[in-house]
């Protein structure tokens, strides 16, 4: 039908790939070697140095950097490229991208530089200015990848305020800085400052943290019966996302009054919508549209045999008027 929107399940599917040396498909494995040096050359005694495998998203190896700032990272298995990432007293975290390892070799790889970087401070306060004692202060540095793609990966910290309301982050690499402030019965906060090469110091002086608004509700679906295990997202905030329990229930807690907007997922429910807020915090009501179930099977063109799935991706098909059709999502 002409202009007609449908679902329809791509299946992909792929047989096992063999691969590598030896029984198994295993190769042997090696080692990564190099040298921390800071800015003006002079090696990092004690640098942290570990290795990131982007495809498997875990550390494959951790070391220290000795007196004369070497180090040897592994064994590791040989495959694929590493993220390899130092950091050192009093210098920033910095990466160094497609590192290999080389089956029963030791890679010795170019020196590592560590720079200066941005060291931040602030000051946790209330509405009186009142300092806030173990404010929490989780901070992303984000960088820029791909050219507009940000990613604060291995760039993220955990900061406590001390008895003044004080925190002070590490040496901070170029980036932007996003610091969300938490505290008990205080509107979790934000705030943004840029760490630059050349700027050793910025403080962000006080930020205020206003007293807290719960945003409590309850989420049902179409025939009005509860939703539970639905996220329930404030102004983009993933982190702080409340979870709708067994009678459809949610306390957002950490909001402010000056919150905008809920966003609601889950698996066996969507929300096509956002939800605007009012002035209303109490009682909400949210009716969501219980998801439907796709079920089938996929069997050999030729021979009607059953054929295991590798990958299953739910899209939208359009369907043009000349009898062609795209695929999206």
């Amino acid at each position: 039908m002409s202009g007609h929107l449908g679902i329809a399940l791509m299946l992909l599917v792929a047989a096992p790939i063999g691969g590598g040396d030896g029984e198994g498909g295993a190769s042997a494995p090696g080692t990564i070697s190099g040298r921390v040096v800071d800015h003006l050359g002079d090696p990092v005694a004690g640098a942290r140095v570990w290795a990131w495998a982007i495809r498997l998203r875990e550390e494959v190896g951790e070391t220290l950097a000795d007196d004369q700032g070497r180090f040897r990272l592994g064994p590791i298995e040989a495959g694929e490229p590493l993220e390899l990432w130092a950091e050192g007293p009093g210098l920033a975290r910095e990466q160094r991208q497609g590192v290999l390892v080389f089956a029963g070799v030791d890679h010795e790889i170019e020196p590592f530089p560590l720079l200066p970087g941005t060291t931040m401070t602030g000051r946790a306060v209330d509405a009186e200015g009142r300092p806030i004692a173990g404010a929490s202060i989780d901070l992303k540095l984000y960088r820029h990848v791909l050219g507009h793609t940000i990613s604060s990966h291995q760039t993220e910290w955990t900061i406590e305020a001390d008895a003044e309301g004080r925190f002070v982050t590490p040496p901070l690499p170029a980036g932007r800085a996003n610091f969300a402030l938490a505290a008990p019965g205080k509107a979790r906060t934000f705030a943004y400052e840029s760490a630059e090469p050349g700027l050793p110091e910025l403080d962000l002086g006080d930020v205020t943290m206003a007293d807290e608004v719960p945003i409590r509700g309850v989420v049902v679906d179409q025939d009005g019966e509860p939703a539970p295990g639905v996220q329930v997202i404030l102004d983009y905030d993933y982190d702080n996302a409340a979870i709708s329990d067994d009678d459809g229930r949610f306390v957002v807690t950490g909001a402010g009054e000056d919150a905008k907007q809920l966003q609601l997922f889950a698996n066996d429910y969507f929300a096509p919508e956002p939800v605007e807020l009012g002035p209303a915090r109490e009682d909400l009501r949210i009716v969501v549209t219980r998801a439907f179930l796709i079920e089938g099977n996929v069997v050999d063109a030729e021979t009607g045999e059953p054929v295991e799935i590798d990958t299953a991706t739910l899209c939208t098909v359009e369907r043009h008027p000349d009898g062609t059709y795209s695929l999206y999502g």
